[in-house]
């Protein structure tokens, strides 16, 4: 998780820089049933092997047009939406430059997340009751990976917004990746902790019961995930950098730097990405 410059949290993309809250364009999506299982089984073999490559961006802009085909299929997973989200947010979080692709990236991000946690009839049911603040209780393990990835694109969504954007989303973000911890905190390598560390370590001031908390989860994050190079990046980057201890940073950039990507085969593209980042810092191309 990247350094973000305020609080932060939730919601639409495409919409005029002074939005404060996102409308999923993708909630009445309707399906396609032209689209039939064996139309969709050839599609489905060419992005694997798109998604295989996707720390290239030619390869990872592919995936998610051909990805769009296939959320319009009857026989789309709650899966084919998590893997829409998450290309999104490698655009966003890798291959963006400026703040306003950043926002529309992770905006997208977002809300194909919540398309995958609509998946679940309880949670959608529930938004829609007069309690809709116990939607989350209706979530279950299953549901997990699109939490994650829904808590964490609003967070850099709303960060990127500004800070009363952030601030106004702030409490919810934090219940969502509550919720997560508790059905899964070492999912993505620690990704919860992680999330927890980042966020606690960039709290406005050098608040020091803040400090300890980003520590105490970078280091949970890294007992997950020790050979995930995203673990060793966001704690050199974010707590490191916070407290100005530049052998902890040098140490956390260099496992990455010099690790091999191979060791995690399923994640060898996030590797690369957050290799390419750790040498970056280290040469100090990026501030």
């Amino acid at each position: 998780m990247r350094m973000l410059s305020g609080i932060f949290l939730l919601i639409p993309l495409i919409l005029s820089a002074c939005a404060t809250s996102l409308e999923n364009p993708y909630s009445s999506q309707a399906t396609d049933l032209s689209l039939h299982a064996t139309k969709i089984e050839p599609i489905l073999k060419v992005n694997q092997d798109l998604w295989a490559n996707r720390d290239q961006l030619e390869s990872l802009r592919a995936f998610i047009e051909s990805q769009r085909v296939i959320l319009k299929s009857p026989n789309r997973k709650e899966k084919d939406f998590v893997l829409m989200a998450r290309a999104y947010f490698i655009m966003g979080e890798y291959f963006s430059d400026s703040t306003a692709l950043k926002i529309d990236f992770f905006g997208e991000a977002a809300n194909w997340s919540e398309m995958a946690i609509y998946q679940n009839p309880d949670y959608s049911r529930t938004l829609k009751s007069p309690r809709p603040e116990s939607a989350l209780s209706t979530l279950r393990k299953r549901n997990m990976e699109g939490l994650y990835w829904h808590a964490l694109a609003l967070y850099r969504w709303a960060d990127l917004k500004g800070v009363g954007t952030a601030l106004k989303y702030r409490s919810r973000i934090q219940n969502m990746m509550e919720k997560v911890s508790q059905l899964a905190p070492n999912y993505f390598f620690g990704g919860p902790h992680r999330f927890f560390g980042s966020y606690f370590g960039q709290m406005p001031g050098f608040n020091e019961e803040d400090l300890a908390l980003s520590r105490k989860h970078f280091e949970k994050a890294l007992r997950a995930g020790p050979d995930f190079f995203g673990n060793h990046v966001s704690f050199a980057e974010i707590y490191g950098k916070k407290v100005d201890n530049r052998s902890l940073v040098k140490k956390h950039l260099e496992i990455a730097a010099r690790g091999d990507a191979r060791q995690i085969p399923e994640f060898k593209p996030e590797q690369l990405l957050e290799q390419r980042r750790a040498k970056k810092l280290l040469k100090g191309e990026i501030p």
